[in-house]
């Protein structure tokens, strides 16, 4: 099978303007594109197409005629996502940026073939931030040419379930038809049983962790594998913890967290968290910014009971103690956000389900600069 590298080289691309009061020079950031066939020689013909980080296209089809010297394909500042393929390779690459990946290496592989069935007449179905997007009119929808890659499979604006393609392998899945919400989508129900939330693809990062502080310790799962703390529950799985040694002080606590993105998120559209809980804890619920020289986070309490119920942490009920030196008001931290975390403090266990983010758009899971 023959194969192919895509070359990105992010550069600098200057531009004069003439105004009244003088001359300026104003600089913003292009990309250059090259391919390249393993042997190292060029590989022309390809063609480039850039899409905006919701999936839309922008740039459409650049002929790539000198892969040594490159093709200028865009002068915008920031993200996009990148396509290229000829006539029988193709490529996907989410969140390049573009004054930031000067050196970027793209392997185009043989396109794939998905179906995914078990729809209802009217779902719209889509690969996250890609142009692979349909409506059903039946029972099912299908998409040829898809490059081999990870992606978040969206069913009216919910992820549905995360799929891996591999080169030339045509693949079909059936996924049950999800009920349309508007802002609002699911971070996580933890049925899939992988550890990560269900945007990984898309945002970058998504794992899952437990860890405890001070003399607390957890006993089960052992060794803390946030998988083994995966149990069924209503048909599906929930994540739970059990643990010792936390008498409720601040300096012996015990948390379940994710880290959202690799980056940062712009949570300023938030209106709360909904998610199931039981527990015999305080909960306290903690949105941060992991990459502040000192994490800075906003912080809600949360009343539990041991049975299992449905909660609306609400953004603008928040609790603030000037004493915690990272502690600081939601809207100080909002737009820098990639850590959401659960704290317990006192008792001895605590389980959590099906955790939505409202407000908050697909497109908002895309991450941004630090």
């Amino acid at each position: 099978m023959r194969y192919a590298f895509l070359f990105i080289l992010a550069c600098l691309w200057a531009c004069d303007s003439g105004r009244q009061a003088g001359t300026s020079t104003e600089t913003t950031n292009g990309v250059i594109a090259g391919t390249l066939e393993h042997n190292k020689l060029p590989l022309v013909g390809a063609n480039v197409s850039m899409y905006l980080p919701t999936g839309e296209l922008w740039q459409q089809n650049v002929a790539l005629t000198d892969s040594l010297g490159g093709f200028f394909i865009a002068n915008q500042k920031g993200r996009f996502h990148l396509a290229a393929n000829n006539s029988e390779l193709s490529t996907w690459r989410f969140n390049v940026q573009s004054d930031v990946d000067t050196n970027l290496l793209l392997e185009m592989y043989a396109p794939n073939q998905v179906q995914i069935h078990g729809l209802a007449p009217g779902d719209s179905v889509e690969l996250m931030g890609t142009p692979y997007r349909s409506v059903s009119e039946v029972d099912h929808v299908a998409w040829t040419g898809v490059p081999q890659g990870n992606y978040t499979i969206l069913i009216n604006k919910n992820p549905a379930a995360n799929l891996r393609l591999n080169q030339g392998i045509d693949t079909i899945l059936t996924l049950a038809s999800m009920a349309q919400t508007a802002n609002e989508i699911l971070l996580d129900n933890f049925d899939a049983g992988s550890g990560y939330h269900l945007w990984v693809p898309y945002s970058g990062r998504g794992d899952w962790f437990l860890s405890a502080q001070g003399e607390a310790e957890i006993v089960q799962p052992a060794n803390g594998d946030f998988v083994r703390a995966l149990v069924e529950n209503d048909g599906g799985k929930a994540v739970q913890i059990k643990y010792a040694n936390n008498d409720g002080n601040s300096e012996n606590i015990v948390q379940i967290g994710v880290h959202l993105s690799e980056q940062v998120l712009d949570f300023r559209a938030l209106e709360g968290i909904r998610f199931k809980v039981k527990g015999d804890c305080q909960l306290r619920v903690a949105l941060e910014n992991g990459h502040a020289t000192k994490y800075q986070k906003a912080i809600w309490a949360v009343e539990i009971s041991e049975n299992w119920q449905e909660v609306f942490v609400n953004v603008d009920q928040e609790i603030f103690a000037e004493h915690y030196e990272e502690h600081v008001e939601f809207s100080q931290v909002a737009d820098k956000i990639n850590l959401l975390t659960f704290f317990a403090f006192g008792g001895s266990e605590l389980s959590i389900d099906d955790v939505y983010l409202m407000g908050l758009n697909p497109e908002d899971m895309l991450p941004k600069e630090n």
